[in-house]
């Protein structure tokens, strides 16, 4: 799903960034990533950006994409899933999700930043 960098939050205790992404009709996504993940990959996400954003059950197709998490969904709160990828987290609004997916499911999440325009 095409996504929309609603705002970045630097927090000073961790060297991670938090995004924070719209997605059509209002929806929301929260995905902690690393900056060393970032810097690794070569990308730097900023609000205003737009990326895309997958949730499989499967892992595939790794060359099309900037990073790819393995988590696992622990906990559904007030119609979000909340996902563990080793101690980052994500949050996002349930009907986001394509499959069923459970309290315990393990889960790939792919991230890739969209082209800039010129």
């Amino acid at each position: 799903m095409k996504a929309y960098v609603h705002d970045v939050d630097t927090p000073e205790y961790a060297k991670i960034k938090i995004l924070r992404l719209s997605v059509n009709e209002g929806k929301s996504v929260r995905i902690d990533v690393p900056i060393r993940l970032l810097e690794e990959a070569g990308i730097d996400i900023r609000k205003g950006d737009e990326v895309i954003v997958e949730f499989r059950r499967s892992l595939e197709d790794l060359e099309q994409w900037d990073i790819v998490y393995s988590c696992k969904a622990y906990m559904e709160k007030e119609k979000k899933t909340l996902i563990s990828c080793g101690g980052l987290q994500i949050s996002l609004d349930t009907e986001l999700l394509l499959e069923e997916i459970r309290p315990g499911s393990k889960i790939y999440v792919y991230i890739r930043k969209c082209q800039e325009k010129n």
